[in-house]
């Protein structure tokens, strides 16, 4: 009977090791989860107000494009624009 009762407690003992490796596992788990969770909401957060900055400057850009158009004027090329300034200032002219 003693023997029995030691076996039971023995058992007893590696269940509730067992129990609480698990549940402390499951409660790290779940706090991983609640982080990526928030990772996650503040990530889409930032990607709808940068979506919404885009497609406001793509209007402003279509809404300014529409404006040259009407007025008749075209838009000098930057890259074209620098060729004709010649060198920058502070720069010595090649020889």
């Amino acid at each position: 009977m003693t023997a029995t009762r030691t076996m039971a407690a023995g058992q007893r003992w590696y269940a509730q090791r067992v129990l609480r490796v698990s549940a402390a596992t499951l409660i790290s788990a779940t706090a991983e989860l609640d982080n990526l969770a928030r990772t996650a909401r503040q990530s889409t957060e930032e990607y709808e107000l940068i979506a919404a900055e885009k497609a406001e400057k793509e209007r402003r850009n279509e809404d300014l494009d529409r404006d040259v158009a009407s007025s008749g004027l075209t838009l000098a090329r930057p890259n074209s624009m620098a060729s004709r300034r010649g060198p920058h200032r502070g720069c010595a002219p090649r020889s």
